[in-house]
């Protein structure tokens, strides 16, 4: 350590000028990185904001910390090893016997119980309360600032003490249930108005229920039952509970789709005999069987019947209906799946119009700020409330008319709003200045992205079943040539290979997915704007 003034005093004077020009260094940095930052956002060029947006904010990193062995002799870096390491730690942890006598403990002396802890909040402790918030705190979840319930004088003081004091009897009693039921395999959790019940057995969950049951009679709480509902299962665990209801649908030549706890079956329907339903109720009714001998239970209310056909044939199946415990199903004129309203003939007419009403609200909306906001702002709000709605299972609309393409094409012309053109102005130069490829283009590569996962085996099986590469039976010009379509038709089996064969060989050919992509989309805006 330095010793002499004036040594001292120069060591500060130059630790003050390394200091200053760091901050110096950073500030400059960080102002260039915005700069850059913002340039990249107003010229539209959203791959290299996203780049300079990560340096800026570092380097993810997603894995484990690493962690030593038991022994300290290794040090584990894979995440098998961590999470076993640590599994045999709590278990070891939460299985040690415990050496604390029984009779030290009764010996320890215990506080008085304090009657007035169970009373709810006075007038003045909720004043008091209201005062000691501070004006520049976040609001809670009501979203009420501070600085209004202050100002809101003692009517309003009067409704908060109210409201508390209904909240914390109603809690007050329903702790004094759950004080009345006492069982060491039980875990209770209150929220809200809510219990949440964990028990190792049924014949424990069905004691604490009954116990619940008369502790809120005693008390004058009502228990519903109507909305009770849980899982003794996590996910993993569910589906593995679940198996046997697959071998039961496979029985009888259904095919079927499961979704959480959601089932779709998938059967044909014979011209000839349309009504025929008989297959399908009987599995349906083997299905509740099984789910009530297994704690589960069929729910007529949310079930659906949708049947997909031409529109000359929808007349035969008109008066089609199933059976589920003893409630008649009649058929939906549309059923939503995973977000998309799907009709009986799949034009995807009403999830269209969907999308163009939503849209178009919030199109309305972002008009309304877009002369207070950046380019770049306006541009990722639109990606968030537009664009994000247009490619969500767009696969699904290649191949539809024109007339419903052109009813989502006019969404995405909002690119007016963002580069506040005219209307009278031609939208082709916007969007080939922005980049963005037609809705129909859109679609299509989505598909043809599909397809090329399919053929190298980066698909799911039910994608790579339907796509097989054309093998002729003797050497021909075409024999690279890859699946061919027969007809004109929007199942993904004819439309991605129709798609594929009008690639040129060089995209198909390409080596990796990215490469693929790159590659397909500057050959659709070649097609678009060139």
């Amino acid at each position: 350590m330095t010793t002499c003034p004036i040594k001292r005093a120069a060591h500060s004077r130059a630790k003050a000028e390394v200091q200053s020009r760091v901050r110096e260094l950073k500030n400059s940095w960080w102002t260039e990185r915005a700069l850059e930052i913002q340039k990249l956002a107003d010229s539209g060029d959203t791959r290299g904001f996203f780049s300079a947006t990560k340096a800026v904010y570092g380097p993810s990193y997603l894995g484990l910390n690493p962690l030593r062995s038991k022994d300290v002799q290794e040090l584990l870096k894979d995440n098998e090893s961590i999470n076993t390491r640590w599994k045999d730690h709590f278990q070891e942890l939460l299985n040690r016997n415990s050496i604390t006598d029984p009779d030290f403990i009764s010996h320890i002396p215990k506080s008085p119980i304090r009657e007035d802890m169970g009373e709810p909040p006075t007038m003045t402790e909720v004043q008091d309360t209201i005062r000691s918030l501070r004006n520049n705190k976040a609001t809670g979840p009501d979203g009420i600032p501070a600085g209004i319930l202050r100002e809101g004088g003692p009517e309003l003081l009067y409704h908060i003490q109210a409201l508390h004091s209904r909240n914390w009897l109603f809690n007050l009693l329903r702790f004094k249930a759950k004080s009345k039921v006492s069982n060491t395999t039980i875990m209770e959790r209150q929220y809200a108005d809510d219990n949440a019940i964990a028990a190792h057995s049924a014949e424990d969950l069905q004691g604490i229920l009954n116990a619940f049951a008369k502790a809120y009679r005693t008390l004058g709480l009502t228990l519903n039952i109507t909305k009770t509902q849980g899982s003794v299962l996590g996910p993993i665990l569910f589906n593995i509970y679940m198996i046997p209801l697959g071998d039961i649908i496979r029985k009888y030549n259904i095919s079927f789709q499961c979704f959480a706890d959601e089932t779709q079956l998938y059967m044909p329907l014979s011209m000839t005999d349309p009504p025929d339903c008989c297959n399908l109720e009987a599995c349906l009714a083997e299905i509740k069987q099984w789910m009530s001998l297994n704690f589960l239970r069929v729910n007529p209310e949310k079930t659906e019947m949708l049947i997909i056909g031409p529109a000359s044939y929808q007349h035969l199946f008109k008066k089609t209906t199933i059976t589920i415990d003893n409630r008649t199903i009649t058929q939906s004129d549309t059923v939503t799946n995973l977000r998309v309203i799907f009709d009986q003939m799949l034009s995807f007419q009403k999830h269209i119009k969907n999308i163009t009403r939503i849209a178009f609200f919030h199109l309305r909306n972002i008009a309304k700020i877009r002369p207070i906001l950046s380019t770049g702002d306006a541009e990722t709000i639109i990606h968030a409330f537009i664009t994000s709605r247009l490619d969500y299972c767009d696969a699904l609309f290649s191949g539809v008319p024109k007339s419903s393409i052109k009813r989502l094409q006019l969404v995405q012309n909002a690119a007016r709003v963002l580069s506040r053109t005219r209307k009278c102005y031609h939208i082709t130069p916007i969007l080939a200045n922005l980049h963005w490829l037609p809705v129909h283009l859109r679609c299509d590569l989505k598909v043809l992205l599909l397809t090329y996962k399919s053929l190298h085996g980066l698909a799911p099986s039910y994608l790579v079943d339907l796509v097989v590469p054309y093998v002729p039976s003797r050497n021909l010009r075409s024999q690279n040539a890859s699946p061919r379509a027969q007809t004109m038709s929007r199942a993904f089996s004819i439309r991605a290979p129709e798609l594929w064969n009008a690639l040129p060989m060089d995209i198909r050919t390409a080596t990796s997915v990215e490469t693929f992509k790159t590659c397909l989309k500057t050959h659709f805006y070649d097609m678009a704007f060139n």
